[in-house]
């Protein structure tokens, strides 16, 4: 996954990616940036117009995080030398945190995760990859990104 944070500076640089990208990249991003602890009770659950809504469990951890967030938008960014978020906005969403918290290792694995990660990796994505000139390392980001988008369609939109 680092290699893939790597990259990212120079898709952003060619232009405009996929929302959908984009949002895949950020979500690992907040995962790395926030750590595993935290990663358990903030939960990344959606981008749009560069500002990445996280959920959280309560109104103290909602409170504990606004609190933080201009270091978390500092470190996002840093990672990704990009100024990619401008504002996190934390929602206190249980249900995504339990959504989260159950999906297992092995689910990746299943028939119907691999057939939908499949079906994710289609022309855009291959467009969008196009720019990365490491073979390994392209093909690390096409697998983040079709399995990102496999997630969203099994599990749902968390919006």
């Amino acid at each position: 996954m680092e290699g893939v944070f790597r990259t990212i500076p120079a898709l952003l640089g060619e232009g405009e990616i996929p929302e959908e990208m984009l949002q895949a990249v950020l979500f690992g991003a907040w995962r790395k940036v926030a750590g595993e602890s935290l990663s358990r009770r903030a939960v990344a659950i959606g981008l749009e117009d560069k500002v990445l809504k996280i959920a959280v469990g309560d109104l103290t951890w909602k409170r504990h995080l606004e609190s933080l967030s201009g270091q978390m938008i500092f470190r996002l960014n840093s990672l990704l030398r990009s100024p990619a978020v401008t504002y996190l906005e934390f929602v206190i969403d249980e249900e995504a945190l339990r959504t989260a918290a159950t999906v297992k290792p092995g689910v990746r694995e299943s028939k119907e995760f691999q057939e939908a990660a499949l079906r994710a990796r289609d022309e855009s994505l291959e467009e969008a990859a196009a720019v990365i000139e490491d073979a390994e390392l392209k093909e690390v980001f096409l697998a983040a990104a079709s399995n990102c988008i496999a997630r969203k369609e099994l599990i749902g939109p968390r919006l």
